[in-house]
């Protein structure tokens, strides 16, 4: 049976989960002030940033509004170390969605022969 797609509601940086997992998208969820968050494979944001995403612009024609815009990916990013989400310009609420994976659920690696 395939696992369900976790979602976490974060409202400052935060660390989400421990990897590896899949990484399906994010959408803002309040009218607060959230407009881009980063998204890293690790524990902080030290880690190896896979994506900036941008959750609101603005359109001026015919009235200045903000719009929201969710990201979701046609096909998920696989985080190795974990997902941390940095979230720029300030609070808002976000929603996370991902998935956990189990190790036999990750591909082999190619092993690296070494010659004595």
């Amino acid at each position: 049976m395939r696992q369900p797609i976790a979602w976490t509601r974060i409202t400052v940086d935060t660390f989400v989960a421990r990897g590896p997992l899949l990484f399906y998208g994010v959408a803002k969820t309040s009218p607060s002030a959230a407009q881009v968050v980063d998204i890293y494979d690790g524990f902080n944001a030290t880690g190896r940033r896979v994506m900036r995403a941008a959750l609101t612009y603005t359109d001026s024609v015919p009235t200045v509004r903000n719009a929201v815009l969710p990201v979701m990916l046609p096909a998920p990013i696989l985080l190795e170390r974990g997902l941390f989400m940095d979230l720029a310009f300030t609070a808002g609420e976000v929603t996370v969605f991902y998935r956990h994976l189990r190790e036999e659920q990750l591909a082999p690696r190619a092993e690296t022969r070494v010659e004595a």
